[in-house]
């Protein structure tokens, strides 16, 4: 803990070129999590129950609709628009319990099972104006809500831990059941002995992640007797608490063990990242059963009450000695009293310690090692009424200069909300992010201040020195002020006492130079003794392209440290405030230090802690965003970090900070409301879909949140996309595409090859989907509540009107967190989706079933669309809804040119490699050649061996019912049809990759060594490395068809440009480089990755349109990589002030990367001598054996039916490489060497 500033400045001097743990390098996060360091979730249960036959009459008896959990008990239960009971006077917890025991042969548990549950929370589902309402005391419009009830199973008085034994049940507004989402289990006997110490527990949980905790040591607890608390314990090598609780574990076919719930933090740097652990060992064994892995890498005000007639107050100001303490400063109490509260600042940021003195004697001190000091003195029985005398030291007294200081003290007999005499407060920020570079306004320019002051209270009327409102002239918005935070954002709970810092209630920020799971430097913390946060702002990262020494210069604000700190700990308030009104309360698990009684005490003291430019003086603490979120009750822990260009990695555009940027502070944040409001208080999301989910669900938030406040766009960039300012991808930010652009349907799971298993990639799926439930809304609901609305729009967001009275976008995002209430722990995409579904009947009566049914089927998440798990990435996709009797019929047939009929794989979207096919022709195949459709716009891929890829676009309508024939053309370059590739490559397999008509594999040359790129220096390192392709017959070649997409490979070593040459044998030398004619050269950026990294869309396979040409032989000559072409990846581009980094993609470096061990990413170098491409496919027509007559003439100049694909703005190929053609089939390597073609059969 740095405990004064002048030392958090050496720390920061000498840990900028400081070395680094070389063991670091196994453990790398990498960005977004996807480095080889990320220790990913287990579950290491094999066995999956399936359901007993009593439970299958017994669904089939209620005429539902389940999906079975891995214990054999339904996973989701509902009926399509129908309840599954009928009405109940009951309370909603017996509803609930009531449902479980009428049907408990469906749910495979005993009477005894059912009534011991534990009710862990019931959700009333209120519309935002009634949330307020209640907070204010006042009648709410309707008291008659749908509610969601949270059950916990429990075996022999020990709960269930994680995310087993839980169940959620939906009840309406008439008791009516409407939707059961469970991780129930059908085992009945608790089995297994403790035999593990906690302290065994805690190191076993610590040796599976590689963490040393050195001896532990338990600390003392108030509240270890109650059944949620935690046993405490401080490690001799670690700065942080580390917890254990005993729970019990189902394991399916092994009854329920006994179990240790491990909770594990490392606050250290050695890894570089924070870490975060929820581990279930068994209690007997130690062996690991489950790991998550807690990081996930983006009205009318209430009146103030005024202080008791009985309360006592009063300022203090004075100075402590050179060396020792100040005055004594005397306090009067009156009698009645119950609590004091003493808060001193030192002007100089000097950490201080207190004293209370009564009667000569010390009564009370403090030293939480911040400034401002805070003091609570409530002695039982109440304060004794009289003088008190306070005593203000400094820290360390023998050797402390003379620091002045300033506070105030209260006595009061209740929690008071302001104090006479005080302003109320205001903060300086942007509302979403600074002009960003490339794509702000017109009339903007980098750096500009355009941040605006917001009030927590507005006056309005006639202003005197009594007032604590802020003159209307000197705020920006309305005011703050509401009940969902019910003190002001920098005051103490419950006696709203200002901090006159970065720290309340709801979040406490700082920043942080290394620490990533707490700040490190609190004497770094803004204050304002007027309570007025408005702090310069320089935009120094920036100017200072990055330098290090910003961080130690005054003149720049050290890194204009104050802005980003407020500006980080405003909008975490912000974020409180408005999911408060969404539905994430108290009661659902939010993040608050006080609750105000609404829970037990368990439940609270967990604030947002925020680190601002999180570990900003080590190079770990760039180009990324984190949320740590572990069980209700231990704090949320956020890191935004400084972004910055490093080499071969990441590109940003400039030196930005990402405390400013909104959306990416909203995306942490709403990690930690996902994980608290699905299945329970312990962070319930995990796995596959869930963890993907996750990242869609945050996200969205923060593109609704600055959407709906009228904050988006900023300049020219998308409002569809999350982190545009931090990344400078105006369309895309941070992902592949912006969610109203995105073609991904449900069988894309592993699209992105580069990202495959990542919960980012994946998560766009979920967005996608998200975007076209949320676009449908706001169309049926346009006529009465247009989304142009915005004066309406930031009513709804701020909760002054119902969902029904606002536009369709509310009632999607309100629609989206009664879901994460509603679904089942570790949900897959179409848990989720049923949860909404549900939510709708609850909520609003099933208005919107019709519209939500059509959103997910088009997404590929219709009735019959299947996720066997929430860990299958190979899920069936369903085109239709079950509330249509028009879904459009189509069957399927494609044909060749050559008047063949392939077998081909019909893919519903962009991609091929690793994903779904939708349909295929092959008779034996169970997948089919038929599909039905809701009516929209789609996107097919045809692949076929020997034929290449093939895209089309598709319109169907309501009711049509008919065939749809694809004609393809032979893909003259297969390796199906007896292409031969050869030059340079790493392998023969790698030459075979290059022509087996899939982007799953590629080609890769990683040596220049006799090559014709050998000695080429910074820029052609890769310069004229070539294959060449004797195709399977002499022709006329029309088309050519090229891939970079990579497959968990750098994304630099992609192709961005190239040539082609033609050789035809029969007049020429084939086998010498004089044969071989000049036949097409790309564009430059033919493969245009740029700011951040190339990405799928960049490097996908494309058509390129070339002149008309004949020949035997084809030859494809690298004229660049991404790393030696990219324009965006070069020093030119990215000036840097950091002299421990050259970010140039060719031949920069990176000190602290060497430190670290990671040699790939420090010395880029490496990879610019690798290149990689995926496909090349060449299209056209045969020639007839020693004849220049084409073999089919009546084929000559066919081509497949590919309609113009509307090019995605700045995110897709430019136009010189017009998309028309993409994809691929694993099978054809298979076919050549006469094994059997095995494609991915649909599920039934």
């Amino acid at each position: 803990m740095t405990r004064k500033t002048s030392r958090a400045i050496l720390i920061a001097a000498t840990t900028l070129l400081g070395a680094l743990p070389a063991t670091a390098a196994e453990r790398y996060h990498g960005f977004q999590g996807e480095g080889p360091g990320y220790i990913p979730f287990l579950d290491s249960r094999e066995q999956r129950l399936q359901p007993l036959a009593d439970q299958l009459a017994a669904v089939e008896a209620l005429s539902a609709v389940v999906r079975w959990n891995r214990h054999g008990t339904p996973k989701t239960l509902f009926k399509r628009g129908a309840f599954l009971s009928g009405p109940s006077a009951a309370a909603p917890d017996q509803v609930a319990r009531s449902f479980l025991l009428q049907h408990a042969d469906l749910f495979g548990l005993t009477t005894a099972m059912i009534n011991a549950m534990e009710v862990l929370r019931v959700s009333p589902l209120h519309e935002s104006p009634d949330y307020a309402r209640m907070l204010r005391g006042e009648a709410v419009d309707s008291d008659n809500v749908p509610h969601v009830v949270l059950l916990r199973q429990m075996w022999d008085g020990v709960p269930a831990g994680g995310r087993d034994g839980l169940v959620s049940v939906g009840v309406a507004r008439d008791g009516r059941v409407a939707f059961v989402g469970s991780t129930l289990s059908r085992e009945t006997q608790l089995g297994g002995s403790v035999v593990l110490s906690m302290v065994d527990a805690l190191l076993a949980g610590a040796s599976d992640v590689d963490m040393n905790l050195g001896v532990l040591e338990l600390l003392p607890s108030k509240a270890s007797t109650l059944i949620d608390s935690f046993n405490t314990f401080t490690s001799s090598l670690l700065e942080d608490v580390q917890r254990v609780r005993l729970r019990a574990l189902p394991i399916p076919g092994q009854g329920v063990r006994r179990v240790f719930e491990v909770t594990l933090l490392d606050s250290s740097h050695e890894r570089g990242h924070p870490q975060a652990f929820i581990i279930h060992l068994d209690a007997e064994t130690g062996r690991i059963w489950l790991r998550d892995n807690a990081v996930q890498h983006l009205h009318d005000p209430a009146e103030p009450e005024a202080y008791p007639a009985k309360a006592s107050y009063g300022q203090i100001s004075g100075a402590t000695s050179e060396g020792g303490c100040g005055e004594l400063h005397s306090l009067s109490v009156d009698e009645g009293n119950a609590l004091m509260q003493i808060t001193v600042t030192a002007v100089d940021l000097a950490d201080i310690t207190m004293n209370l003195y009564y009667d000569g004697q010390i009564v009370a001190s403090q030293d939480l090692l911040t400034s401002p000091e805070v003091l609570l003195y409530q002695p039982a029985g109440g304060i004794v009424a009289g003088d008190y005398q306070l005593e203000v030291c400094p820290y360390e007294a023998a050797d402390a200069p003379a620091s002045s200081y300033v506070g105030f003290y209260s006595a009061t007999p209740g929690a008071p909300v302001a104090l006479p005499g005080s302003s109320s407060p205001a903060w300086k920020v942007f509302p979403n992010s600074p002009v960003p570079a490339r794509f702000g306004p017109p009339d903007a320019v980098v750096g500009d201040d355009t941040r605006e002051t917001w009030c927590w209270d507005v006056a309005t009327g006639d202003l005197d020195d009594s007032d604590v409102a802020r003159d209307p002239a000197s705020c920006d918005r309305l005011e703050l002020s509401n009940v969902s935070s019910r003190l002001p954002w920098d005051a103490h709970a419950p006696l709203g006492v200002p901090t006159f810092t970065t720290q309340g209630n709801n979040a406490l920020t700082a920043v942080s130079n290394v620490n990533f799971v707490a700040p490190d430097t609190v004497v770094l913390r803004p204050i304002a003794l007027d309570r007025t946060y408005d702090f310069e702002f320089t935009n120094a990262w920036y100017d200072s392209a990055c330098s290090p020494l910003a961080f130690l210069d005054p003149t720049l604000n050290f890194n204009d440290f104050e802005a980003a700190t407020v500006n980080l700990f405003a909008m975490h308030n912000r974020m409180h405030d408005w999911s408060y009104l969404l539905g994430w309360t108290e009661v659902n698990s939010n993040l608050q230090l006080d609750n105000f009684g609404l829970t037990g005490v368990l439940r609270q003291n967990d604030p947002e802690i925020g680190s601002s430019q999180a570990g900003r003086v080590t190079i770990n603490g760039r180009d990324n965003a984190n949320q740590l979120t572990l069980q209700d009750g231990i704090p949320g822990i956020t890191n935004q970090y400084l972004w910055q260009a490093l080499p071969a990695s990441i590109y940003p555009a400039g030196c930005v900070d990402g405390a400013y940027d909104m959306v990416i502070i909203a995306h942490e944040y709403t990690h930690a409301t996902s994980n608290r409001m699905t299945g329970g208080p312990d962070a319930s999301l995990g796995g596959g879909h869930a963890s993907a989910m996750g990242e869609a669900w945050s996200d969205l938030a923060g593109i609704e949140y600055v959407q709906g406040y009228g904050m988006a766009p900023v300049g020219e960039e998308s409002p569809y996309a999350a982190a545009i300012y931090s990344t400078g991808d105006p369309q895309a930010g941070i992902r592949n595409y912006g969610i109203d652009q995105s073609p991904l349907k449900f069988s894309d799971f592993d699209y992105d090859g580069n990202g495959a298993g990542s919960p980012h990639a994946n998560s766009e799926i979920w967005g996608a989907a998200m975007y076209q439930v949320r676009q449908r809304l706001i169309d049926k609901y346009a006529a009465q509540y247009p989304f142009e609305d915005l004066e309406r729009q930031i009513d709804c967001a701020d909760g002054k009107y119902n969902s029904t009275s606002c536009p369709g976008n509310r009632r999607w995002i309100q629609l989206m967190y009664d879901g994460l209430l509603l679904q089942p722990a570790s949900p897959t995409m179409l848990d989720a989706r049923d949860a909404i579904i549900a939510a709708d009947l609850l909520r609003y009566d099933g208005a919107n079933q019709f519209e939500l049914w059509d959103a997910f089927a088009y997404s590929g998440m219709g009735e019959q669309a299947v996720a066997a798990s929430v860990d299958d990435f190979d899920t069936v996709p369903d085109f239709a809804s079950p509330l249509r009797n028009d879904n459009a019929q189509i069957t399927f047939k494609v044909v060749g040119s050559d008047g063949s009929t392939p077998l081909a794989s019909i893919y519903t979207g962009h991609y091929e490699a690793r994903v779904t096919p939708t349909a295929d022709t092959n008779p034996d195949s169970e997948l089919g050649d038929s599909m039905s459709y809701v009516p929209g716009d789609y996107t097919f891929l045809v692949q076929a061996p020997g034929y290449g890829h093939h895209r089309f676009q598709r319109s169907f309508q309501a009711g049509q019912s008919g065939t749809v024939t694809f004609t393809i053309r032979p893909n003259l370059a297969a390796l199906a049809r007896g292409a031969v590739a050869t030059g340079d490559g790493d392998s023969d397999e790698d030459l075979l990759a290059l022509i087996d008509e899939t982007e799953a594999t590629n080609w890769s040359s990683s040596d220049g060594t006799g090559t014709a790129s050998e000695g080429k220096g910074e820029g052609a390192f890769v310069e004229g490395r070539q294959v060449t392709v004797q195709l399977s017959e002499r022709s006329v070649l029309r088309d050519v068809n090229v891939s970079a997409l990579l497959n968990a490979q750098n994304r630099y070593t992609a192709l961005r440009s190239f040539d082609l040459l033609t050789c035809d044998a029969s007049v020429a030398d084939c086998s010498s480089e004089a044969g071989f004619t000049p036949w097409y050269a790309s564009a430059d950026d033919a493969f245009n990755g740029r700011f951040l990294r190339p990405k799928s869309p960049h490097l996908l396979l494309r058509a390129f349109d070339v002149p008309e040409a004949t020949a035997t032989h084809v030859r494809l000559v690298v004229r660049d990589s991404q790393c030696t072409g990219g324009p965006d990846f070069q020093r030119e581009a990215n000036p840097s002030g950091d002299p421990t980094n050259d970010p140039d993609c060719d031949t920069g470096f990176n000190l602290q990367l060497t430190a670290l061990g990671l040699t790939e990413l420090a010395l880029p170098t490496d990879n610019a001598q690798i290149v990689r491409i995926a496909e090349l496919q060449v299209f056209g027509e045969k020639l007839a054996a020693d004849s220049g007559e084409l073999r089919n003439p009546d084929q000559a100049g066919v081509s497949a039916p590919v309609d113009a694909e509307e090019p995605l703005p700045d995110s897709t190929p430019p136009a010189s490489a017009p998309l028309d053609q993409r994809g691929g089939s694993m099978g054809v390597l298979m076919l050549l060497l006469g094994l059997p073609l095995i494609l991915r059969r649909r599920r039934r």
